[in-house]
């Protein structure tokens, strides 16, 4: 995989009751990630088989065994927001992961 090394903040999502009825949705630093953050190609972005979930970077790094990292987090590189939708720990052997993402427009 070709792109540059960086060093992204993984991040949580929390809920907190507004008082009136709803939530406000606010984001916490879980820890710094260090990988490989690529582009795909636009004939590269795919979706999984039953939904219509696209990833427009990917990012490649470490496996981390402590943590459950799903599609409830998200990765924030320079202030632009990636959800994650899709992880995969390559070969099942718990050394590196790729994270499929969607780069968020604000």
């Amino acid at each position: 995989m070709q792109g540059a090394k960086v060093k992204m903040e993984l991040q949580s999502a929390t809920k907190t009751a507004d008082g009136r009825g709803g939530f406000i949705k606010s984001w916490s630093k879980v820890r710094t990630l260090t990988g490989t953050l690529a582009a795909r190609r636009f004939s590269e972005r795919v979706s999984s088989q039953s939904e219509k979930v696209f990833s427009t970077h990917f990012f490649a790094g470490r496996w981390h065994p402590d943590l459950s990292i799903d599609e409830k987090y998200r990765l924030v590189h320079n202030s632009e927001n990636y959800d994650i939708t899709f992880v995969n720990n390559v070969g099942n052997r718990n050394t590196h992961m790729i994270l499929e993402l969607l780069k968020v427009k604000s």
